[in-house]
């Protein structure tokens, strides 16, 4: 909840609408481009942060992917090909998201997904990358599951003035370990760049 959000006394919730908002005042809602920019975070929002509900879930898992093995490599379908109906199970459909947004910066002229300057929209995917890269997760997974813009774009988003620095404060949301049947019990864990978890108060 973003209070007095206007000055005006109103308050704003849900996720998206202070996603948007926030990425208009900041200027990354992708100038021009703001309704592609939209759309991909419209699929971001559904796919890899599973509608919000979890942040591991059934349409994207950072554990499914961590424990899933090599030949999720070979042959997968596309998202355009499976659409809503399938019997993937959760680290093929993480996959499927991940695949669609390699292909839509493999189209950009990068290291973005709309060219030289990132959207709210990469700031995302780049959360979700660098902690699919912790230690305990994925570190392999450019290699792995063959996404080598993606792994450009974490890149591009880690030389950013600021990043790596909120990335090791305690304003970051506290990494939890991550489980495979959904039951995660947020369990906090540290990580590369995580606080000592003393530290927190």
């Amino acid at each position: 909840m973003l209070r007095n959000y206007n000055g005006k006394g109103n308050d704003l919730g849900q996720e998206g609408a202070i996603t948007r908002f926030l990425a208009r005042e900041l200027g990354y809602d992708g100038g021009s481009d703001w309704a592609e920019a939209d759309m991909m975070y419209c699929f971001f929002f559904s796919t890899m942060r599973n509608n919000g509900v979890s942040h591991d879930g059934q349409e994207f898992s950072v554990a499914a992917l961590r424990d899933a093995g090599g030949s999720k490599m070979e042959d997968r379908p596309t998202y355009q090909e499976t659409f809503r109906l399938n019997d993937l199970d959760k680290a093929e459909r993480s996959l499927l998201a991940l695949d669609y947004f390699e292909e839509r910066l493999a189209a950009s002229s990068g290291p973005f997904l709309l060219g030289s300057d990132p959207c709210y929209v990469d700031f995302g995917i780049f959360y979700i990358l660098f902690e699919l890269g912790e230690v305990n997760n994925c570190t392999d997974w450019r290699e792995k599951f063959g996404l080598p813009h993606l792994g450009r774009l974490l890149d591009a988003v880690a030389a950013k003035p600021n990043v790596e620095e909120f990335l090791a404060s305690p304003r970051r949301m506290p990494r939890y370990e991550r489980a495979n049947d959904g039951k995660s019990l947020y369990t906090y864990i540290e990580g590369k760049l995580s606080p000592n978890h003393a530290n927190l108060t």
